[in-house]
């Protein structure tokens, strides 16, 4: 029997094959790359890439020669779920220019990709068009119908497509009924979610000041952060505690699946073997790179390999892999009833086929279902090719994982060990001890760049910190030199909680807090009597001078540092008290005072009006520059 094809139809199919071929090889392109790493223990990864979040390079050269690659799970989810967002509309880029993007992925000189920190896309030149390849227009679906049988990975009955058409029926319209609240625990869960999407690296100033994912607006001011759904506010929360809620069921579902991986509870550990990444640290005890179906189990899956490493075995999901490439090797459209002739590939169909990656296995079926022609032969030397390239690099790939492991474990470290840092120069700009209480632990200066973390047990860590050689660079060097195995991810998340509440002051040893109150009120005293007295003014805001002096009704006093940016130092707030006064802001005010005592001895009776004068021309020269 012989079939006939009208020169448009042909052109068609044409066009089908060149679409297909394009989307395989998009799809399985980045798994190639991953497992074309050199068979060596510290890979060199090409260096004209540079991916900056915030401030921080997280992957790319360095100016010091030193490649730096920090990318993890979670790191990479966020970049991949950026690209493909498209340019945002009405976007102004000389608005951004000079300005601290949110993410920015360079190839040397050319910028591929930039995300401002209000969430807008300035520049997208890889933005992956799966979805525009699998969703044709209405011509599109007239002209491809021939090939939508060709195309199913499952086959079944395809109707028409003008019966198709009519087959839709218009959906019903059900009562509205509000679905009920989540309880403030799964809402607290929500809000910490909405700031990792803020903060995804833990930095001291997250990368985002607003953030947009999945139909949510997310944004913070100061300590403040406020999630929308449909322009209609579901969760406020302030200083850490919710104020308002209206989460749904729905929404919690939604966030949840939005939780780093290292802090989603280890559920589902499927067919007996534990996962991959427990508290961020990847498990040594399995070798079997599962293919799971993503529908059924809600993960995206990415090979099979049976070979043990080291006589031992590895479960390597898509916890750690990158998750694009299994999203690749999904291209699909889910309308239920609707057939729009789109490539499905089923992954657990896929996983029969032993080692042979889905977007193959996808590829050498397709290829045999084509009649007899160079595109058939294109098709089948590429698939050829492909399987050659990933048999020669499956041992690059194992030790690849040991590394990996390596680099995971090791950052989970530094963000320990800074965090502690943090905290402890917080309360030593205060009082300069040598140790401080923070929440269950204890850090501890030991000398020679040396700190302790220790818990009511006993050490949990050693570490160094070392100052940047660089000026105006403040952030330090960790160099971490021991680790307790009770150090996990439980006592990791409390120390970065604390580090990130600004309000949280580190205590030292009750006579030292005792000391240090006593200093602070002499402060209040002399800055009170400054401006009461001398002044005769609630405000002092020198020209040129070290600290804006104010104070009001019911006790207020605030000081504001205005020559090193730090902002209020010391506040009196309806009896609640805010300070960071150090040595040095002691020592000022000391000076204040004692430069005071000598015109106070030289005053004698005078006039009112002339006393007044006087006055306010002394006070003029009291305060220290």
């Amino acid at each position: 029997m012989s079939l006939t094809i009208n020169p448009a139809d042909a052109q068609a199919i044409q066009e089908d094959e060149a679409q297909l071929l394009s989307a395989i090889i998009q799809a399985t392109r980045g798994a190639v790359a991953f497992l074309n790493q050199p068979q060596t223990s510290t890979p060199e990864p090409a260096e004209t890439i540079r991916i900056q979040m915030g401030r921080r390079l997280v992957y790319g050269q360095m100016a010091n020669g030193q490649f730096r690659n920090e990318l993890d799970a979670n790191t990479m989810r966020t970049i991949f779920d950026a690209i493909q967002r498209p340019v945002s509309e009405g976007v102004d880029l000389a608005k951004y220019r000079g300005k601290i993007p949110a993410i920015e992925v360079r190839d040397g000189g050319t910028i591929l990709f930039r995300e401002e920190r209000d969430g807008a896309v300035s520049v997208n030149a890889i933005q992956f068009q799966l979805e525009q390849q699998a969703t044709p227009t209405k011509t599109e679906e007239q002209s491809q119908a021939p090939l939508k049988s060709s195309l199913e990975l499952s086959p079944k009955p395809s109707p028409e497509p003008t019966q198709a058409t009519t087959q839709v029926e218009a959906p019903q319209e059900s009562p509205k009924v509000d679905p009920p609240i989540v309880p403030v625990e799964q809402a607290t869960t929500v809000a910490q979610t909405a700031d990792y999407l803020l903060n995804p690296l833990r930095e001291e100033h997250p990368i985002y000041d607003a953030v947009s994912v999945r139909g949510y607006q997310i944004k913070r001011e100061e300590n403040d952060i406020t999630i929308k759904r449909d322009d209609e506010p579901i969760l406020v929360t302030s200083n850490g505690k919710v104020t308002v809620n209206t989460v749904t069921q729905q929404d919690w579902e939604t966030f949840r699946d939005l939780q780093p991986r290292s802090t989603v509870a280890p559920t589902d550990q499927q067919n007996g073997k534990r996962p991959l990444v427990e508290a961020g640290v990847l498990n040594g005890d399995m070798i079997q790179y599962d293919i799971l179906d993503a529908q059924q189990n809600k993960r995206n899956g990415i090979w099979t390999n049976t070979v043990p490493l080291n006589q031992d075995s590895l479960t390597y999901t898509a916890d750690v892999v990158d998750a694009v490439e299994a999203r690749k090797t999904q291209i699909q459209s889910t309308s239920p009833g609707q057939d729009t002739g789109s490539l499905t590939v089923d992954v657990a169909e896929a996983n029969q086929n032993g080692h042979t990656l889905p977007a193959i296995a996808v590829l050498e079926r397709e290829t045999a279902k084509l009649p007899d022609g160079a595109t058939q032969q294109l098709l089948q030397t590429t698939a050829k090719d492909w399987k050659q390239q990933i048999q020669g690099t499956q041992q690059g790939v194992r030790q690849g994982l040991g590394w990996l492991a390596s680099r995971l474990e090791n950052w989970r470290h530094q963000q320990v060990a800074r965090a502690a840092l943090d905290l402890f120069n917080r309360g030593y700009e205060r009082t300069g001890e040598r140790s401080y209480q923070v929440g269950e632990f204890t850090v501890n200066f030991r000398g020679q760049n040396l700190y302790t973390l220790k818990d009511d047990k006993g050490e949990l860590m050693r570490f160094q910190a070392f100052k940047s050689p660089i000026p105006g660079v403040s952030r330090h060097t960790i160099r971490v030199l021991s680790v307790s195995e009770r150090l996990g991810s439980f006592q990791s998340k409390q120390l970065q909680g604390m580090q990130q509440n600004r309000a949280l002051t580190p205590q030292g040893d009750l006579d030292v807090e005792a000391t240090y109150n006593a200093k602070t009120n002499r402060v209040e005293q002399i800055v009170t009597h400054f401006l009461q007295s001398k002044v005769q003014a609630n405000v002092w805001d020198k020209e040129g001078g070290k600290f804006k002096l104010e104070i009001g009704e019911a006790g207020f006093l605030r000081i504001t540092d205005k020559q090193e940016g730090r902002g209020v130092v010391f506040q009196r707030k309806e009896g609640k008290v805010l300070s960071k006064l150090g040595a040095r802001d002691f020592a000022h005010f000391d000076r204040l005072a004692a430069k005071m005592q000598p015109l106070e001895q030289q005053a004698s009776p005078r006039p009112q009006a002339e006393t007044k004068g006087r006055s306010r021309q002394k006070a003029s020269g009291l305060e220290l520059e």
